[in-house]
């Protein structure tokens, strides 16, 4: 947060640090990094709010999710199943 404080000439308080710390308590350090460098690309005026970060967040865990799922569908489709291999020829 301190990079987004920084960034916005805005000082990070205590309890700012501490709204923002339990707002985003759920997100990894992946998840905030993303949220973080999009909002630095961003032609924002102002700081964020913890909603607004948290929300680019969850639609990157979203995205990694669907990303991961329809690997695993692909895979699942390229690998023989179990009965195949039981079926003597």
């Amino acid at each position: 947060m301190a990079l987004l404080c920084e960034t916005w000439n805005k000082e990070l308080s205590p309890m700012l640090g501490e709204i923002y710390c339990n707002v985003l308590a759920e997100l990894n350090r992946d998840e905030l990094g993303h949220a973080v460098t999009e909002l630095l690309k961003s032609d924002r005026e102002f700081m964020p709010s913890p909603g607004v970060v948290l929300s680019i967040a969850k639609k990157y865990r979203n995205r990694k999710l669907y990303q991961t799922r329809l690997e695993r569908e692909k895979l699942s489709r390229l690998q023989p199943s179990k009965a195949t291999w039981m079926v003597k020829t």
